[in-house]
């Protein structure tokens, strides 16, 4: 019979050999070895866990089978006046079927302790091959919202060779009222495309609008992040937020950066301000 419980550090072993039968585990495109992501993502649980999130688990016969976690987003729900919280993991090991029951179980036991903290918004990526929690999910009455695709850049294997047509500086204060301006032409005013705040209809579109310019005050003030941005005789013509991963570096020992937002004025597209805050 299978078990939903909260996560119990006490079980690290038998957790541990359930995510080395897992797929769709991060890094492993990048050729990390099984233990070292299993590290990672037993980091990231036990951190979910100690700052107040969920994390449970399936069992069959004292064997982990299964696992959920769930993560309140502090600013989105200050911003869009709605506790709202993120999934990270949804893990099932077996057979497509097997993998759906147990992920159905784990999910529908979320949303029970969602309801009793009055977590009114779930939100999860999913791998497009992993059909089971997408099956799952859509059983649960989540829906599909948008479609990410992810770049990636190992500079292990070649080095990046790409011109910088504008000069490219790291943020200043002055700098602030023009990238706001930005931001909400390009994902407010006039969007390149629908992100998944604007397509959610249980989102406030004022608050949606309004996203990713209040996204951008606060992430221009991270010491944890880096803010560049492209300059045309000195004015903002766009900008680019990176972050590296201090948990990934620490636990498999690769740095990875990533650019979490970017942004070009539709005047000054196709004239390669992105290119150059690439090279940057």
């Amino acid at each position: 019979m299978m078990k939903i419980q909260p996560y119990d550090s006490c079980r690290l072993d038998s957790l541990k050999q359930f995510l080395a039968r897992c797929n769709y585990l991060p890094f492993s495109e990048y050729g990390v070895s099984r233990d070292k992501i299993s590290d990672y993502v037993v980091g990231e649980l036990s951190e979910t866990v100690s700052s107040g999130g969920l994390v449970f688990v399936a069992e069959e016969s004292e064997e982990t089978v299964g696992l959920v976690d769930l993560k309140k987003l502090e600013w989105d729900s200050a911003h869009f006046g709605i506790e709202t919280a993120k999934i990270d993991y949804l893990l099932a090991s077996g057979d497509y079927l097997k993998s759906l029951y147990t992920k159905q179980k784990l999910i529908s036991r979320l949303m029970m302790e969602c309801h009793d903290r009055l977590v009114s918004h779930m939100s999860i990526r999913v791998n497009k091959e992993d059909i089971s929690s997408i099956h799952a999910l859509e059983s649960k009455a989540f829906r599909l919202m948008d479609v990410l695709v992810t770049y990636s850049f190992d500079f292990r294997k070649q080095r990046l060779e790409t011109a910088t047509v504008y000069p490219v500086t790291f943020f200043r204060q002055s700098d602030l009222p023009r990238l706001i301006e930005i931001s909400l032409e390009c994902f407010g005013q006039a969007p390149v495309a629908t992100d998944r705040f604007h397509a959610d209809p249980s989102l406030s579109k004022e608050k949606s609008d309004q996203l990713y310019s209040e996204w951008l005050k606060n992430l221009s003030q991270d010491p944890s992040t880096t803010l560049l941005v492209a300059q045309d005789n000195g004015n903002p013509v766009g900008f680019n937020v990176c972050t590296d991963n201090k948990l990934s570096a620490h636990k498999i020992g690769l740095r990875i950066g990533s650019m979490i937002l970017t942004a070009v004025a539709s005047s000054e597209r196709n004239k390669l301000v992105g290119v150059s805050l690439l090279a940057a």
